[in-house]
């Protein structure tokens, strides 16, 4: 399972979270703020909601650096902390909302508190449940101080009211963890998902021992090569390369021992092409190069003799000294054709007459 791309949903959902609060909760402040003018003294009331205002717009500002393009995973558990203190924040301005303003007014006003504090955390405990510490801090500092207000209060439905506040939190807190449990399993899914149609497709086109290009993407990238060398007049040269004495390997040493050779050849010849070059495997010890942008025709030559030399290079495998060689045929587009079968087939007959010239060698196609 990838985490980054784990914590990359993560983090995109609180950020989207941050947004839609910021409206909601400036909207309740107003809203509150209105109702509660007449009820509590103006220099209690305007430093609450511009403290309140003050943090969801800090909230809000802190979240367009991360696009959707940006690597928003980079220092992630900053991030995350970053949320939750905000949450935590927010909460407390809330909280005391709760209980400072709710002992100093009348019980309808109260009443209207509450709900206000209900409806606020029915809202808040979905769009944080993708984080439960965030929807924990918000939840606690939010409604805590509430409830702690009823229980002080001494009227016949201060403590009808904190129970029912108490169950109702409690209710909150369970179906926000129920709906992040079921957010975190959703994302797991299409991520997996997302990864095996990646390795699907991975597969599709490249041989999975060695992980090279395969023979459809070989043949994708030769075609490509050629339309586009046909508008530049620059040639192309195709490598064809058998091992020597591969098949000796395996029936010797077995074909674990054969197998690791093949990937450690692969690795040698990767080294050795450039970034816009491709080297493939096509069959059980054939590999084929395509190479591109050749300033000189003598670039042919030194590239097809450090893949010779890098071969024929001694390897220890499985505690076993191995020796190999491998003979190399060589096509040029336009020279030897002008199209991937003509060019293709030229290659293979170049590689088994340098074969039949005793191997270990380098042969180029003849007109």
């Amino acid at each position: 399972m990838n985490h980054i791309s784990i914590n990359k949903e993560k983090i995109q959902l609180l950020r989207k979270s941050i947004i839609i609060s910021f409206f909601i909760s400036a909207f309740l402040c107003l809203l509150i703020s209105f109702h509660l003018k007449d009820k509590i003294p103006h220099d209690q009331l305007m430093p609450w909601l511009i403290t309140s205002l003050s943090i969801l717009l800090i909230r809000l500002l802190s979240v367009f650096p991360y696009k959707e393009n940006t690597d928003i995973t980079s220092g992630f558990t900053g991030k995350l902390i970053f949320f939750r203190i905000g949450a935590f924040l927010s909460g407390l301005t809330w909280g005391w909302c709760g209980y400072y303003f709710a002992g100093q007014v009348s019980l309808d006003s109260q009443l209207y508190i509450s709900f206000m504090l209900a409806g606020l955390l029915a809202g808040a405990a979905s769009s944080l449940s993708v984080d439960k510490l965030s929807m924990i801090s918000f939840v606690l500092p939010t409604i805590a101080p509430n409830i702690i207000h009823y229980l002080m209060w001494e009227q016949d439905t201060s403590i009808g009211m904190a129970l029912m506040l108490i169950l109702f939190m409690l209710f909150i807190i369970y179906a926000s963890l129920i709906q992040g449990k079921n957010i975190l399993e959703n994302i797991e899914l299409r991520i997996k998902s997302h990864e095996s149609e990646q390795r699907i497709q991975h597969l599709a086109f490249h041989d999975a021992l060695t992980g090279l290009p395969n023979r459809s993407l070989f043949n994708d990238r030769i075609e490509q090569a050629l339309c586009a060398e046909m508008r530049g007049k620059n040639p192309i040269a195709i490598l064809f390369i058998d091992l020597d004495g591969f098949k000796h390997v395996n029936d010797s040493y077995g074909h674990a021992v054969g197998d690791e050779l093949l990937q450690t050849i692969a690795n040698r010849f990767k080294t050795i092409v450039r970034s816009y070059d491709t080297v493939a495997r096509i069959g059980g010890d054939e590999f084929v190069v395509i190479v591109q942008k050749i300033e000189q025709r003598d670039d042919i030559t030194k590239i097809a003799n450090k893949l010779l030399r890098e071969a024929s290079n001694p390897m220890e495998i499985s505690g076993h000294n191995i020796n190999i060689s491998s003979s190399i045929g060589i096509a040029i587009y336009p020279d030897h054709g002008t199209d991937k079968e003509t060019l293709i087939t030229n290659a293979d007959n170049a590689m088994y007459l340098a074969k039949d010239n005793g191997k270990n060698t380098i042969q180029v196609h003849a007109v």
